[in-house]
C-alpha cells in the first residue's frame, strides 16, 4: 500500500511539474515580441525556478519509466537535495518576488504549479516515502555547488545580454558589491536549509529504526 501510495504521489507531482513548465515554456516563448523564440527559450532556462522544477520532475518521473534510466537520480542523496532547492524556490518566491506582479489567467496557473503545488508536494513525497538515514552533514555543503553554479551562470548571462532574471542578482541596478552581499546571503540561506533537511533525515532515520545512520 505505502509503495502505491509513492507511485501515485510522484506520478502526480511529475504531472505538475510537466505541466507546470510546459505552461510557462508557452508563456515565455510567445508573450514576448521584442525577441525571437530562440533567445526567449534561453531566458526560460535562466531562471532557476524552471531548473529546480525540471530537476524534480525528473527525479519523480525516472522511476515511473520503465527502463529506469538516469539511476543516479534515484538516490536519497539526490532526492533530498530536491526537497532542499524546490523548498527555496517557494520561500523566495513567496517571500520576495510575489508581492511584485500579480499574475493573472494561465500564467496564474503555471505559478502555482512551479512555486507552491510542486514544492508542497514534492517535500511530502521527501518526507514520507523517500529512505531516511542515508545522509551525512557534508552532503549540506556538497548541495551548494548548484547554487554556486547558478550564481557563476548568472552573472555570465548579465555581463553578455545586459539582463538579469532576477531583481536580486541584477548588477545594472545594485552593482556588484550588493549582488555578492546578496548571494552569500542566499548560499547561507541555503547551507541552512540543507542542515535542516538532513537534521530531519537523521532525526526520522533514528524514530522509524529504518535506513542507515
Amino acid at each position: 500500500m505505502r509503495f502505491k501510495t509513492a507511485k501515485v504521489t510522484a506520478a502526480t507531482i511529475a504531472a505538475a511539474g510537466w505541466a507546470g513548465l510546459a505552461l510557462q515554456f508557452y508563456l515565455s516563448t510567445t508573450s514576448g515580441r521584442d525577441a525571437t523564440f530562440f533567445l526567449n527559450a534561453f531566458r526560460y532556462f535562466s531562471y532557476f525556478t524552471i531548473l529546480t522544477n525540471l530537476f524534480v520532475a525528473l527525479i519523480v518521473t525516472v522511476p515511473l519509466l520503465p527502463e529506469r534510466m538516469g539511476r543516479w537520480l534515484e538516490g536519497p542523496q539526490v532526492k533530498a537535495a530536491g526537497a532542499t532547492y524546490i523548498t527555496m524556490v517557494a520561500l523566495v518566491y513567496w517571500l520576495l518576488l510575489r508581492r511584485h506582479w500579480n499574475p493573472q489567467g494561465i500564467q496564474a496557473v503555471a505559478d502555482m504549479l512551479l512555486h507552491a503545488a510542486v514544492p508542497v508536494l514534492y517535500v511530502f513525497y521527501w518526507l514520507a516515502f523517500v529512505e531516511k538515514g542515508a545522509l551525512r552533514w557534508r552532503s549540506s555543503q556538497a548541495w551548494l555547488v548548484y547554487p554556486l553554479a547558478y550564481f557563476a551562470f548568472v552573472l555570465a548571462r548579465g555581463a553578455l545580454v545586459g539582463a538579469y532574471p532576477y531583481p536580486f542578482v541584477d548588477v545594472n541596478q545594485l552593482g556588484y558589491v550588493q549582488v555578492t552581499t546578496n548571494a552569500v546571503a542566499f548560499l547561507t540561506a541555503f547551507a541552512v536549509l540543507g542542515s535542516t533537511v538532513v537534521a530531519t533525515d537523521r532525526a526520522a532515520a533514528r524514530f522509524t529504526g529504518r535506513g542507515r545512520r
